[in-house]
């Protein structure tokens, strides 16, 4: 491969990498029997400046818990911290309230989406190993959508960069869940910009190895 042939497929490759971030998922795919059915079409989660921030859009209108409404989504997200099925809470609450299979994922932590009921405009973010609240993350809603941004150090992660997964529904059962299936949950990944910053370095010294070979 020539060198010029390189440099293009890196750039090609971290591109990519900046666009990719979000995960799709199946419109469709719920599993509720209640007139309303919270239906997931893609899971989120991006660490960038000391915060995870997670997003969540659906193929419905969706209301804050504290709304009291037919179509107000209650849930969890899951963070395995550690990225190690092996360790951990005792499993994920995806695998407790979704469909099997089950990802590969043990909770550190987990949001819990049903909390905003009692403080609007925050969600508790939950230790799944003692199950004390270890501090609440703000949550914003729009409608067909939510995001939140959790602290890493209130997660105890250095980097922010997690596995996780998602089961939401209304506050009568769960409805839908992502990723579907077996094997390793979603991995958050770090803002495009710093992906696009790391790919232009390597791009840097790839362009000055080969300078440096006609020198």
């Amino acid at each position: 491969m020539s060198r010029y042939s390189l440099l293009c497929l890196i750039a090609l490759c971290f591109a990519s990498l900046a666009s990719g971030a979000a995960i799709a998922d199946p419109v469709g795919d719920t599993f509720g029997s209640g007139p309303v059915e919270i239906d997931i079409t893609s899971i989120d989660a991006v660490a960038a400046a000391g915060t995870l921030t997670f997003t969540l859009t659906f193929a419905n209108t969706i209301s804050p818990a504290s709304a009291a409404a037919a179509n107000s989504i209650f849930g969890f997200i899951d963070i395995d911290v550690d990225r190690n099925p092996s360790t951990g809470g005792g499993g994920s609450n995806q695998a407790t309230f979704g469909i099997a299979p089950s990802p590969l994922l043990n909770d550190e932590f987990f949001l819990d989406l049903g909390s905003e009921a009692s403080h609007p405009g925050l969600v508790d973010v939950v230790n799944a190993v003692t199950f004390a609240t270890a501090g609440t993350a703000p949550i914003a809603y729009l409608s067909n959508s939510l995001s939140t941004g959790v602290p890493y150090s209130l997660i105890g992660s250095s980097t922010g960069l997690v596995n996780y997964g998602v089961v939401v529904g209304t506050a009568s059962e769960p409805t839908d869940e992502a990723v579907n299936g077996a094997g390793f949950a979603t991995n958050a990944v770090p803002e495009p910009g710093t992906i696009t910053l790391l790919g232009l370095a390597l791009l840097s010294v790839a362009a000055g190895k080969r300078l440096g070979t006609r020198i």
